[in-house]
């Protein structure tokens, strides 16, 4: 269960908060220690040591969980960042300058995605009737005027998730591309994103992957490889050390790099993913599904409500209930680590390490909160 890697599962309560922010494992720890050692011991020598050239070690070590090749993958702040580098890559100046999206997506996305409406991308946001993807609206809205499909692989209100491939060929048939946002499903399962035909694929590291705040990752079809981006940085020259004034593009996906390499953030995040892999996604994805069954079927039988499909192949690994702010915040208070987004309710994020009688627990302590009125104490706030 490798429970033991994680100090915060040493504390009392129910960690179940791997969809917001996963637990710091030990390795991260160690990797970050390793940093200030190294930067103690080798001052600027660590660069020519082996720092320069971490973000492709660390992209040997997450393109596997992304199934990608790793060198299409460059690092970036945030995921807000590295959609940021796709748009600044993007020609709106033409006739196919349409860019479809849904209501469902995480507000940062579409705050990128009509920034660039001033440059001439034309944003087309499609409602989601009920809470679930428009496939239909999706596939006629897409047309010869659509140079990008932008969706998320998984919805963070629902837990829905998108068949990649079906959504590639919806973008594919009209000559557009797919931008895929997989932060809720990564380090989830398995995947195989290239395989999928999905173009871009955008992601961070603070859930699943055990990588912590502060890093986002992207990766970029070797097809789009030799495209300008606007967004650039000496990170992404040809001759960095060469210090020229005008901006040469690196081969391939290096040049979506901008500025100096984050490296304790790069070692955090190396730990996550190597810790992942070790554990294996298929095993991941195997505990994860089977705790999520049982806790849906448990919460329908205490007459809850679940939002998001039920069948396993629909979603992801967050559990989400119908239920007001005051059940996250009293859950909190008894120790189970938890959240509350409007529009969707409770959410309970499990991983690898969670046990089936930390599930029995959550729904105990729900059925007891419901019974006895807990919930009603507690005043609408932020549960994070």
């Amino acid at each position: 269960m490798y429970r033991d890697h994680f100090p915060q599962l040493e504390s009392p309560g129910v960690y179940l908060a791997s969809h917001t922010l996963g637990p710091m494992p030990r390795e991260a720890e160690a990797a970050l220690s390793q940093y200030t050692q190294t930067w103690k011991a080798r001052g600027v020598r660590a660069w020519a040591e082996g720092w320069w050239d971490l973000p492709r070690q660390v992209a040997r070590d997450l393109a596997p969980l992304l199934g990608v090749s790793p060198e299409g993958i460059s690092f970036h702040p945030h995921t807000s960042g590295a959609v940021a580098a796709v748009l600044s890559s993007l020609d709106f100046s033409s006739g196919r300058n349409k860019i479809v999206t849904t209501e469902l997506e995480f507000p940062s996305i579409g705050y990128q995605l009509r920034a660039w409406e001033k440059y001439g991308a034309q944003v087309v946001v499609l409602p989601a009737p009920e809470g679930c993807f428009p496939w239909e609206a999706v596939e006629n809205a897409v047309d010869n005027s659509t140079l990008l499909l932008a969706a998320c692989h998984a919805y963070f209100k629902s837990s829905e998730r998108i068949d990649a491939a079906r959504l590639a060929a919806i973008a594919h048939r009209a000559g557009a591309r797919l931008l895929l946002d997989v932060y809720q499903t990564a380090g989830v399962m398995p995947l195989e994103l290239e395989a999928e035909g999905v173009d871009y694929v955008v992601g961070g590291g603070v859930k699943w992957l055990l990588s912590g705040p502060g890093i986002g990752y992207l990766w970029v079809r070797p097809t789009y490889w030799d495209e300008l981006p606007r967004l650039v940085g000496w990170a992404g020259h040809a001759r960095p050390f060469a210090f020229e004034l005008d901006w040469a593009p690196a081969d391939g996906a290096v040049r979506y790099h901008t500025g100096t390499p984050n490296i304790p953030v790069l070692l955090v995040a190396q730990a996550g993913y190597r810790l992942l892999r070790e554990v294996g996604l298929a095993k991941v994805w195997s505990h994860i599904r089977h705790l999520a069954g049982r806790f849906l079927q448990g919460a329908e039988e205490l007459g809850f409500r679940v939002v998001g499909p039920r069948n396993p192949a629909s979603r992801s690994g967050t559990v989400i209930l119908d239920l007001p702010y005051g059940y996250a915040a009293e859950l909190n208070a008894q120790g189970f680590v938890c959240d509350w987004r409007t529009g969707a309710g409770v959410r309970m994020g499990l991983h690898f390490f969670t046990l089936e009688s930390e599930v029995a627990q959550a729904l105990e302590a729900l059925a007891k909160i419901r019974d006895s009125k807990a919930w009603e104490a507690h005043q609408p706030g932020a549960v994070t």
